[in-house]
């Protein structure tokens, strides 16, 4: 399984270690479930879908789509993905007959997915996770049980769970809810009745649910679990029962548990002769030393450039890549999609850059064709941020800065920070001339304008009139200037604005 994870604009308030702790969690699933389909999920911070967290909620999830499909259909398809030893005590246990008679049962789109009902990929969202931005957590893989804080990479499995199908609703049915049982073979005439998970027609307790609350989770005296209530000061795993889980609802599972620890991993001493090392697997790799090259060949994968290396240079393909530039004096990192020239280059996959630092140069991003996103730095220094000329829909947050962000061919989304910012669109015509291929017109996105910024339009001009002349400038002025919130321009370029922009300034470039 492939999860892509996109961030709504929340996430720019997010604490250091929130988008690794996500890595983490996703690819452990990405691992576990071994079916060849693709899930996108929108990740926000202290919101979810747009829409704030109540007060008492460590985190909220739910898939965005899904088919009511009649018990027949659900049986079938368990029945014909069943791979597992759990698999196949389970489809013995489940009856011919709906057992709640309550019509169809809500089946998510991941699990659609799954069992081969729609397209194994889908540019669709699937469903929206948030987290709390009022509680502690641990977003370190190594040491999750701290206490006073809730360990954020067993939150995060529990939510994107959800998103896959692991939910139940009084009054909507889902697979999850043909496994619960109030003793052998006896299902329970309502949710909130006290009944556990079982496989084997209920002559197994495996776990109990909780009757409250979330009702897919389990009961509170269920502890140290990610599928249970969340509790601070100790790790939240997921255990072989949640992985039974996962397999009952449709899912087929690794055999054996994918590791999420830094405990037992190789250490390999690299020769300080600069001789190349070449190491194969799927674990976790420190490289330590200078002058070394790495070449990740796997996908959704999490690097982490240390800090104190004066130039950590790191080439990535298609893949998705967490990507860190840390805490420094002056050194660079460089992310580089193997076409070279830029200083931090997206690839093809969906990528995330965040350059989290207080100190040092500026930097330049640069999106590549995938839906990239990049966060902008708390520095002062000047950094500048290009969404790609690829296609890409890429996601820009300036940082604190006087920064620079410059839309692309795609529908990017621009967000200014603290500092005095310069929003940069380029017609179709310029684009095709910096790239030598033709360029779609960028359908672009600006947010949070401050009085002071700059709107800077290259290469529309002469599409008004002669070149270097404003026309354009005095024409969006002007849009503006009558409260208009959208702005079409004569070769098909928008700009959509959100939020006031009472003192932009607008100039053609």
């Amino acid at each position: 399984m492939q999860i892509v994870l996109t961030y709504d604009p929340s996430v720019a308030h997010a604490p250091a270690g929130f988008l690794s702790g996500l890595a983490a969690a996703a690819s452990y699933l990405d691992a576990l479930v071994t079916n060849p389909i693709t899930v996108t999920v929108s990740v926000g911070w202290g919101e979810a879908a747009g829409e704030p967290l109540p007060n008492d909620d460590i985190a909220a999830a739910a898939p965005s789509s899904g088919t009511w499909l009649p018990y027949a259909t659900v049986r079938s398809a368990l029945v014909a993905h069943a791979t597992s030893a759990a698999d196949a005590a389970l489809v013995a246990s489940l009856p011919l007959a709906d057992p709640y008679l309550g019509g169809d049962l809500y089946v998510a789109t991941p699990q659609e997915k799954a069992w081969g009902l729609v397209p194994a990929s889908t540019t669709e969202t699937d469903g929206s996770i948030g987290f709390s931005s009022d509680v502690a957590y641990t977003f370190d893989p190594a040491d999750r049980g701290v206490p006073g804080a809730y360990d954020f990479i067993g939150a995060a499995e529990h939510e994107l769970t959800h998103v896959l199908g692991r939910f139940s609703t009084p009054g909507m049915y889902t697979p999850l809810d043909l496994f619960r049982y109030t003793a052998p073979g006896v299902q329970p005439a309502s949710l909130h009745q006290t009944n556990y998970f079982s496989i084997d027609g209920g002559t197994t307790d495996l776990d109990p649910f909780s009757p409250s609350g979330d009702l897919a989770d389990w009961a509170d005296t269920v502890q140290g679990d990610s599928f249970g209530p969340g509790q601070t000061g100790i790790p939240e795993q997921v255990t072989p029962t949640d992985t039974t889980v996962m397999d009952a609802i449709g899912f087929d599972v690794a055999s054996t548990a994918p590791a999420l620890s830094r405990s037992g991993a190789y250490a390999i001493t690299a020769p300080d002769d600069g001789t190349p090392l070449s190491l194969s697997g799927t674990g976790q790799v420190t490289l330590s030393g200078g002058g070394g090259t790495v070449d990740v060949m796997g996908s959704a994968d999490t690097i982490f450039a240390a800090p104190g290396a004066p130039a950590n240079s790191i080439q990535t393909d298609g893949g998705s890549v967490f990507f860190y530039a840390a805490d420094t004096q002056g050194q660079t990192a460089d992310l580089l999609s193997g076409s070279g020239g830029a200083t931090l280059v997206g690839a093809a996959g969906n990528v995330v850059i965040h350059q989290d630092t207080d100190t040092g140069a500026g930097a330049m991003m640069v999106a590549g064709a995938g839906t990239e996103t990049l966060f902008g730095a708390a520095s002062a220094a000047i950094d500048q941020y290009w969404g790609s000329f690829q296609g890409g829909d890429d996601l820009m947050f300036a940082g604190s800065g006087t920064d620079i962000l410059v839309g692309g061919t795609g529908a990017d989304t621009m967000v200014g920070g603290g500092g005095t910012d310069g929003f940069y669109v380029i017609s179709a015509k310029a684009i095709a001339a910096m790239t030598g291929s033709a360029a779609a017109p960028g359908q672009d996105v600006i947010a949070n304008a401050h009085a002071g910024d700059t709107l800077a339009l290259t290469g529309f001009d002469s599409l008004y009139g002669a070149a270097g002349s404003g026309a354009a400038a005095r024409f969006v002025s002007a849009a503006l200037a009558s409260g208009a919130s959208s702005v079409a321009l004569a070769d098909g370029t928008n700009i959509r604005f959100l939020g006031p922009t009472a003192g932009l300034q607008v100039a053609s470039s």
